[in-house]
């Protein structure tokens, strides 16, 4: 049922890309990478990913100097979090009663807008968490 949605599938994949940025190489050893996010977490551990690998390409360790996060958007963090909250418990609600109904009823329709204003609330609301993570790589 939810391979005939192209559309969901392809607004739902949007949420996978999240977590974007880079390693900036510094003058004096000390590197970082700097990203947005919307979960401090998963933002952690992409950029702890990202400064691993670029050290593992010289066969050398990284060492963490400071890690950094900061909430960048204009609205409170609680009432970000809490909408992040909604906005999944939309999708799920939306993906539960479209998988539930019969196919091609009213209900299947409710439950596809329901997961879709879901997915578009979370894009909506973007990746306010910044991320910087400094490091250096050693023999």
């Amino acid at each position: 049922m939810f391979i005939k949605r192209p559309f969901l599938l392809c607004v739902s994949l949007l949420g996978f890309t999240g977590c974007v940025g880079d390693v900036r190489p510094g003058p004096d050893g000390i590197h970082s990478v700097l990203l947005l996010t919307d979960d401090k977490a998963e933002g952690s551990r992409g950029a702890l990913r990202q400064a691993k690998r670029w050290c593992k390409r010289d066969d050398q360790q990284f060492v963490i100097h400071e890690e950094i996060t900061a909430f960048v958007c204009d609205m409170d963090e609680a009432d970000y979090l809490r909408a992040q909250q909604l906005a999944a418990a939309a999708q799920v609600a939306g993906s539960v009663t479209s998988s539930s109904a019969e196919e091609d009823s009213r209900t299947e329709t409710i439950g596809d807008i329901l997961q879709t204003a879901g997915i578009a609330a979370e894009e909506a609301l973007g990746d306010c968490y910044e991320i910087e993570l400094l490091f250096e790589c050693l023999d």
